[in-house]
């Protein structure tokens, strides 16, 4: 199936997605609670490292062509970067490449709502995997 950009506007309008506010909320209930949310996010809430032939999506595809797949059902493993309101993956790359090859847009993620992470770097925007690419 060919997913055409008017599809994929009309996919990312009927999603619901968390305002600054309700984030913020949330962010306060899980990061003081120690209890991480679990539930389901679009892809383009998600920040996705484009990486090369060693790290990030490129390298989950990589291995993905050469037979080694997820060795795991886990939900993705995201964190909340407040100041774009987006979730950076963290871990799942193996995950995310399976479902994306199976047409999927939303995904199981596992939340850090703590708003930053001084383990993994921000990538910049053009190190970054835009949807919209995939089906051009």
């Amino acid at each position: 199936m060919r997913l055409t950009k008017s599809k994929l506007r009309q996919l990312i309008l009927e999603e619901i997605r968390f305002t600054v506010g309700e984030a913020a909320q949330r962010s306060e209930k899980y990061l003081f609670d120690k209890i991480p949310e679990v539930c389901e996010l679009h892809y383009n809430d998600l920040i996705v490292e484009k990486g090369n032939s060693d790290y990030g999506i490129l390298a989950a595809y990589r291995h993905f062509m050469e037979g080694i797949k997820s060795k795991t059902n886990r939900p993705l493993s995201v964190v909340w970067i407040k100041e774009e309101n987006k979730f950076l993956v963290v871990d799942g790359y193996h995950r995310l490449v399976e479902s994306l090859l199976r047409g999927q847009n939303k995904y199981l993620c596992e939340i850090d709502w703590t708003g930053f992470t001084n383990d993994w770097s921000l990538p910049i925007s053009s190190d970054r995997l835009i949807l919209e690419d995939l089906f051009e």
